[in-house]
């Protein structure tokens, strides 16, 4: 009963930190706005266009999405190429906000400028970092589409739609188990590279938290945060399901755009207050 309480009490002082330094949620918000805007508009723009030309009266055609889909304009006029700059350097400015953030939680600061010192510090080590995540999620994603595109079925014969349905029963709670550990994983190890010495190997901190994320406490709160996003984010997008006003469905919008840098700042204070 204690244990749980202190669970409780920890899960809702993780929550309240984000919101008590609402200068490190605004930059966070702001920035990611801005990001979203670079690297959507020139995409927006340049569909637009197509769709207005083809839409035209004397030009309307019943192949309308064939040819908007083999329109080679995006590509002549270099806005895939800018989408594509866009995406790299939204990566890199999260590799970057998440050094600071991490940095930040982990010294209990309440200023910026642990934020900013924390991102260039450690910038390269949550690098390396972000490509083994995106390698484990690649090769858990392979292994998946090996065991559903076995070779014992046949996509267009209606007996095997039965054994593709078991398939994917199997897949989906084994692969969401295993993105959880890894998510779990990945998380602790940022406050340990932040907590360790620049000198501290990146693979053998990597080792060591691997056996630190079976701890009960850890992995009860980790699920617990997942829960409380879901079903806030459940809740909005039952709000959002009715016929709202255009300025309330833009705000429902963003709400979920803060909601979810929320999670990301109180998931890592409740995961540093453990590893502690």
């Amino acid at each position: 009963m204690i244990e749980n309480y202190k669970i409780g009490k920890g899960i809702l002082a993780a929550w309240k930190f984000p919101l008590t330094n609402w200068r490190l949620l605004l930059l966070l918000y702001v920035i990611n706005t801005l990001f979203a805007l670079l690297i959507l508009t020139p995409l927006q723009n340049g569909i637009s266009d197509s769709v207005l030309n083809r839409l035209e009266p004397d030009q309307l055609s019943f192949t309308f999405l064939s040819d908007l889909l083999s329109d080679q304009q995006l590509l002549l006029n270099g806005q895939l190429a800018m989408l594509l700059i866009g995406g790299l350097l939204y990566l890199f400015w999260l590799v970057f906000a998440t050094s600071g953030i991490t940095h930040y939680i982990h010294h209990n600061s309440n200023t910026l400028s642990h934020f900013w010192s924390g991102a260039c510090s450690h910038f390269w080590k949550f690098l390396r970092l972000t490509i083994s995540m995106l390698a484990i999620i690649g090769v858990l994603l392979f292994l998946a589409f090996l065991f559903f595109n076995r070779g014992d079925t046949n996509v267009f014969s209606i007996e095997s739609e039965e054994i593709f349905i078991w398939r994917t029963v199997i897949i989906l709670p084994v692969f969401a188990l295993s993105y959880i550990f890894v998510k779990l994983w990945n998380d602790t190890l940022k406050l340990t590279l932040v907590a360790a010495s620049d000198q501290t190997w990146f693979f053998k901190s990597s080792w060591k938290t691997w056996k630190r994320i079976f701890n009960k406490r850890l992995i009860t709160v980790f699920i617990i945060n997942i829960i409380i996003t879901i079903a806030l984010i459940a809740i909005l997008l039952l709000i959002n399901s009715y016929n709202l006003h255009y300025l309330v469905a833009f705000c429902l919008s963003q709400a979920m755009l803060v909601l979810r840098l929320i999670y990301k700042v109180a998931n890592l204070k409740s995961i540093n207050a453990i590893t502690q």
